[in-house]
């Protein structure tokens, strides 16, 4: 999927982070460089697919060898740790990050994605009480600009967020300054949107406590920031700047790296994971439909992979009748005879069994609507014919 350009960065050749293509952007300028003395910066090697790397624990991994869905004649060894909207994420055995389309996945790979799947993630813990990595290293850490000051950052019975945006930047910064207030609006629009599953934690590179007070005020900074005597301390955040700013790091609540500024030494912008982030958070808003035909491709190539052999009848994927009218007349239980075309689409629809004048009409035309994973035969999709008994009264 495209991503829009970034604004603020180094001009660079097209970059093409594995999987997940970025563009480039001919505007872009160089990223103002800090010294080790300001902030202490470690900057991550890349692997050949990664941008940068983030171990959260020393607990040991295991690595698997996957596909490159853009180029079936390479693999690499990795670990799957997230899957968002449309895109899965791993971390490599070189310990950087890469991602790919659910849609652009081969099949053995989508299958064991899909295993992955199937064991839904717990749900946010109260921001309090998480025991999740990165909201424990920012507990009590963080403060936040209220009536002109900076007071300790209260969250309150709030869930922890679903995903880190941290960024790094300083007020004597020019880049950072051409950048900051785009990303303040990114923040205001997304919540406007009821995106809230999310939060930007800003790490200064400010030479004191006041600057960095002085920049966030200047900038209408509307999120908490690391104390700034604290700014190089908290490990599972601050090791994951690059060498410059300004930077922006997304992580999900676990550690897992997202999206970076920077592929090695390759300064990407600040853009880059913003609009990366972007896009993957606004395809999950309910009723998106790019989003649900993603969905769509994935199920629908796991399920070819796994009845490579045999013959199977189409399956129902997308099935909603309302039941209001049918209830309303004692109409609980009937059986739908329905053709499937070898997409996935309902051909034909037949009502089999006697019900009022017009509800079968209704039920036919809702169900040439309806979605199904199609017939298989052979390892290839084909039409195939489904009786769907209809049931109501739950």
């Amino acid at each position: 999927m495209p991503l829009a350009p970034p604004s603020i960065g180094r001009c660079a050749q097209r970059q093409e982070a594995a999987f997940f293509r970025l563009a480039p952007d001919s505007r872009s300028a160089q990223p103002v460089r800090i010294s080790m003395n300001t902030l202490r910066l470690r900057q991550w090697a890349a692997c050949g697919i990664a941008a940068m790397a983030l171990t959260m624990s020393a607990a040991p991994r295991s690595y698997e060898v996957w596909t490159d869905p853009t180029n079936s004649a390479k693999t690499f060894r990795g670990r799957l740790v997230a899957v968002y909207g449309p895109m899965a994420f791993f971390e490599t055995k070189s310990k950087g990050a890469a991602c790919a389309a659910l849609d652009g996945l081969p099949g053995g790979d989508a299958i064991r994605v899909a295993d992955f799947m199937a064991t839904p993630p717990a749900p946010p813990a109260p921001w309090s009480t998480s025991t999740a990595a990165v909201t424990q290293a920012l507990r009590g850490n963080l403060g936040i600009i209220r009536d002109g000051k900076l007071v300790d950052f209260d969250p309150g019975a709030q869930p922890e967020p679903r995903f880190y945006l941290i960024y790094f930047s300083a007020g004597w910064c020019r880049p950072c300054h051409l950048f900051t207030p785009s990303l303040v609006s990114e923040y205001h629009q997304l919540r406007a949107r009821g995106a809230d599953d999310f939060e930007v934690i800003f790490v200064s590179s400010d030479e004191s406590g006041g600057d960095m007070i002085g920049y966030m005020k200047e900038m209408g900074m509307p999120w908490p920031a690391v104390k700034w005597s604290l700014r190089r301390s908290i490990e599972p955040v601050t090791k994951l700047a690059g060498d410059g700013i300004p930077c922006l790091v997304v992580i999900d609540r676990d550690g897992n790296l997202l999206f970076h500024s920077f592929n090695g030494d390759e300064y990407l912008g600040a853009d880059k994971p913003l609009n990366s982030f972007k896009q993957v958070r606004l395809l999950c808003v309910p009723g998106n439909a790019q989003m649900a035909a993603i969905r769509y491709r994935f199920e629908r190539a796991v399920h070819l992979e796994r009845n490579k052999t045999g013959t199977v009848p189409p399956k129902p994927y997308a099935v909603h009748l309302d039941p209001t009218r049918f209830r309303k007349e004692a109409v609980t239980r009937f059986r739908l005879s329905l053709s499937i075309a070898r997409d996935g689409s309902v051909v034909t629809a037949r009502v089999l069994d006697e019900i009022p004048s017009g509800l079968d009409i209704l039920a036919e035309s809702e169900a040439r609507r309806w979605v199904f994973l199609p017939a298989i035969k052979a390892g290839e999709y084909c039409a195939g014919d489904v009786v769907l008994p209809v049931d109501l009264a739950r």
